[in-house]
């Protein structure tokens, strides 16, 4: 066997194991940004706790009048011009 046939087989073995590494680091490096992912995910669900739920509003009892908030018009009407609040001499 010849220094060049030497050469190119172990040309050819280093290409192959190129190949077969390569692949298998993508793979390592998508593996550890999912968990990285994850687990960011996790420590952010521990520092910020999900708001309490609102208390449902109790019903009025029957005949009851609405409250303020719930009138269709909180506010009287105005009766006569808008008093100004500049004073004219």
């Amino acid at each position: 066997m010849s220094e060049a046939d030497s050469a190119r087989r172990q040309f050819r073995l280093g290409l192959l194991l190129l190949a077969c590494i390569t692949p298998l680091a993508a793979l390592c490096t998508a593996l550890a940004a999912a968990l990285g992912a994850l687990m960011l995910s996790e420590a952010r669900k521990r520092l910020h706790p999900p708001a309490p739920q609102p208390t449902p509003r109790t019903p009025l009892p029957r005949f009851a009048s609405p409250r303020p908030s719930q009138r269709a018009d909180t506010r009287r009407p105005r009766r006569g011009p808008r008093p100004h609040s500049r004073i004219v001499h």
